[in-house]
């Protein structure tokens, strides 16, 4: 047992001790023919001679009986009562098992009940108190039961049947001494048990209490840290989409560069300045991304998410786009329209990046109950892309997903051409009018 553990016993521990002193104590001293409490008390307030009213209820005859007389069991009980004081609060069956042994045991010799047996008002408490759900239905019943028993033991100190009585017939002299015992009994073992569940239901409500805020507190937390891990996930996912574009763009225009023939210095010359603006632009983004990371309610302010503005940034660069547009192009809500910028550009990073140089990238747009994207490019051999979705693809799904949208990506052979599409479908909501 460490030193913890057992500091938790010291308080249970210190009263048993004090109730086996008190036992210890009257059976010392009634060895040397010191009254009993009883005696005590009864000549103190002039019980001695008491009148007729108190005598007719035969209550001198049954506190004589109840007057805790030193009988040769009376060290027993003091220790079986000092136990069950040490044991209650930690170990209720334990207690009760003791409770219920020592009074078996003053039943069958007869002993008289001591002073430290009181204690058994502290050990009702402490069962419906602390006690497991077994032990407080057993305490429960063992009250009313015990109450029988010590009224049982008391009657028959008492010798029942008082010869002031007016009633001489001995089944009336049970009924009307059991009447008297009996409600006296179970009032002192009842109430400290009512207590102690009055304690223990307010006890467990301040527990559930307790741990209902740290259940809310713990979910705010884990809210808290969803948050967080989204918007980390929301910008890993913006970063990758403005930069990968960017140098897919980049790229394309460097190495169409080394083709160039150096007398060519005007073309040279603006794929460079292409090369410049390119990069400019995806740093202004990437700018944009980052700032729009520290006030999410503003994440998309400032970004660019014209489509025809995408598509012409990637012809400017010096790459062929064919575009294509079915239907009335329409405003769309903020974080719709990002995400249909977004979605497209990764299209035409993967066209850029993995497509037959050289080749015309298609790209559809068709307006209708939903935003249909289209972007096709010639392969060279086995499609770059690989069988899997990398990681702009997964990103683009979970984006065209939390809009309701959806995305497809395969082949088709035109004209004996092998080609990539990746197509994805966005639900059209118009964007709120100020």
């Amino acid at each position: 047992m460490t030193v913890q553990p057992a500091r938790r016993y010291l308080p249970d521990l210190a009263l048993a001790l004090l109730v086996l002193l008190v036992g210890v104590l009257e059976v010392a001293a009634r060895r040397y023919g010191a009254p009993t409490l009883l005696e005590v008390v009864t000549r103190g307030r002039g019980l001695t001679g008491w009148d007729s009213r108190f005598d007719v209820l035969g209550l001198g005859d049954l506190l004589r009986a109840l007057g805790f007389g030193v009988s040769v069991t009376g060290l027993f009980l003091a220790v079986a009562a000092a136990a069950a004081c040490a044991l209650a609060r930690h170990h209720g069956g334990a207690a009760l098992a003791v409770v219920w042994l020592s009074g078996a045991v003053q039943l069958v010799l007869g002993g008289d009940i001591v002073v430290a047996q009181l204690s058994i008002v502290y050990v009702t408490f402490a069962l419906a108190c602390w006690g497991g759900p077994a032990v407080l239905v057993a305490s429960a019943v063992s009250v009313p039961v015990g109450a029988l028993f010590v009224s049982t033991h008391a009657l028959d100190k008492m010798g029942v049947g008082p010869d002031f009585l007016p009633w001489r017939d001995a089944w009336s002299d049970l009924v009307q001494s059991y009447l008297l015992a009996a409600p006296m009994v179970m009032l002192i073992l009842g109430v400290p048990w009512l207590v102690g569940l009055a304690m223990r239901a307010t006890r467990r409500a301040r527990v559930s209490q307790q741990a209902r805020l740290e259940a809310e507190a713990e979910a705010a937390r884990s809210d808290e840290i969803a948050a967080l891990r989204a918007q980390q996930a929301r910008l890993a996912h913006d970063v990758h989409d403005v930069v990968g574009h960017s140098l897919a763009v980049i790229l394309a225009q460097a190495e169409s560069a080394q083709f160039l023939d150096p007398a060519e210095q005007d073309r040279i010359r603006d794929t460079l300045a292409n090369i410049a603006a390119t990069s400019r632009q995806s740093l202004s983004d990437v700018r944009t991304v980052l700032a729009g990371a520290d006030e999410p309610s503003d994440a998309t302010a400032g970004v660019r998410t014209e489509l025809n503005d995408l598509v012409e940034g990637v012809r400017s660069s010096g790459n062929a786009v064919e575009l294509s547009v079915a239907g009335q192009p329409r405003p769309l809500p903020p974080e719709l329209q990002v995400v249909a910028y977004r979605t497209l550009q990764e299209m035409l990073t993967n066209a850029l990046k993995h497509g037959r140089r050289g080749e015309p990238v298609e790209v559809e747009q068709r307006w209708g109950a939903e935003l249909h994207l289209r972007v096709a490019n010639p392969v060279v051999g086995a499609p770059a892309h690989g069988d899997g979705p990398g990681l702009g693809q997964l990103g683009m799904a979970r984006r065209v997903e939390s809009v309701g949208g959806r995305l497809a990506f395969g082949k088709d052979i035109v004209d004996g051409e092998e080609r990539y599409v990746a197509q994805a479908w966005l639900p059209v909501r118009a964007a709120r009018t100020p």
